[in-house]
């Protein structure tokens, strides 16, 4: 017999030395023993979407060159639409000393990002792979926004543009869990812990509610102990998504299980 069927979690109820909302334990007030042939499920998800276009530590490094000099700044996090950061962009640039050098110029109907140098100084926009080559962390920066994966040389007669700039960063969120679970899931970047995928299909400020249709895509959990449960929810490249405060729920739902033969 099961000691229990479901529990019900809420980031608020997170216990003390949590990191976050999105990255918290919980302290269960009585220790559970799984028998034999157990498994779970998550269901009831209920996710604000509160995280930003750009998030410090996320996607707000940005790297490019003017002349030979290379230049690292950080953009502000929050909403943009694509006339915003253009902006940003090319005040961030102004900031280092090139004030009045470049100009914000949008494609809007290609939907991409145009800085156009007002003087023969070269400049460029570094993709990851040349953030990689000077020998710097290229995991946060705004390339994935901008779609920015081909090195181009820039000037007054030859504009920087932008691929398809990306406002939708986070298409899919993924809840990884510690201390349930017996580790047989795996995302391509490696991450053994996810026990549930969350589609985004709700726009900043809305909710994303995720039911299960049918209760068939149990994981096992034989023979586990639950006493504290860790939970992440990450983005497609294991990064730690900020609801900036927002809480977020979910049921864990617990059955027995038979293998098919």
């Amino acid at each position: 017999m099961l000691p229990i069927k479901k529990i019900y979690v809420d980031s608020r109820y997170k216990s003390g030395d949590s990191a976050s909302d999105s990255n918290f334990y919980i302290d269960l007030p009585i220790n559970l023993m799984m028998p034999d042939n157990t498994g779970f499920y998550i269901d009831d998800v209920a996710v604000p979407v509160s995280w930003y276009v750009v998030d410090e530590g996320r996607n707000n490094v940005f790297y490019f060159a003017v002349g030979v000099q290379v230049f690292k700044t950080f953009i502000t996090p929050g909403n943009y639409s694509l006339i915003t950061l253009n902006e940003e962009l090319v005040d961030k640039m102004h900031s280092v000393g090139f004030a009045n050098y470049f100009a914000s110029a949008p494609n809007v109907n290609k939907n991409t990002i145009r800085i156009v140098g007002t003087t023969t100084t070269p400049f460029e926009i570094l993709t990851d792979k040349q953030v990689k080559d000077l020998g710097h962390d290229s995991s946060a920066t705004v390339n994935n926004i901008l779609r920015n994966f081909t090195a181009k040389n820039n000037n007054n007669t030859s504009p920087y543009e932008s691929g398809y700039v990306d406002l939708f960063p986070i298409r899919n969120l993924y809840l990884s869990c510690s201390g349930l679970g017996n580790f047989n899931t795996m995302s391509v970047s490696g991450e053994r812990s996810i026990v549930k995928k969350i589609p985004v299909n709700a726009g900043y400020g809305e909710m994303i509610f995720d039911q299960s249709v049918v209760g068939i895509d149990y994981l096992d959990c034989s023979h586990q102990t639950l006493s504290r449960v860790g939970f992440q929810l990450k983005d497609v490249f294991g990064r730690v998504v900020d609801l900036h405060g927002n809480h977020f729920s979910f049921s864990i739902v617990f059955s027995r299980i038979s293998e098919i033969q």
